[in-house]
């Protein structure tokens, strides 16, 4: 997980598999917003636009214009 890319919802960051547990990531959600997000949004601006625009670069990777030609190198190409 490259956490320059945001913050994970969920009592587990290290896990993949999702939770259902609405009020347990109800509770995290509010936790990091107080403890991580809102502090470093306020106090270390330079440090936020760095982390979002690590985030926005990230987002490129996963559109449908890259998905789909990976699928057609691996199913047609490949």
């Amino acid at each position: 997980m490259n956490k320059d890319a945001g913050w994970a919802i969920g009592p587990n960051d290290e896990s993949v598999t999702p939770s259902n547990d609405d009020e347990a990531d109800a509770e995290d959600l509010y936790k990091k917003l107080e403890h991580d997000i809102l502090p470093l949004y306020y106090e270390n601006k330079p440090e936020w636009l760095r982390r979002m625009k690590c985030a926005i670069t990230l987002g490129k990777y996963f559109s449908t214009h890259r998905c789909m030609e990976e699928y057609g190198e691996k199913a047609y190409r490949g």
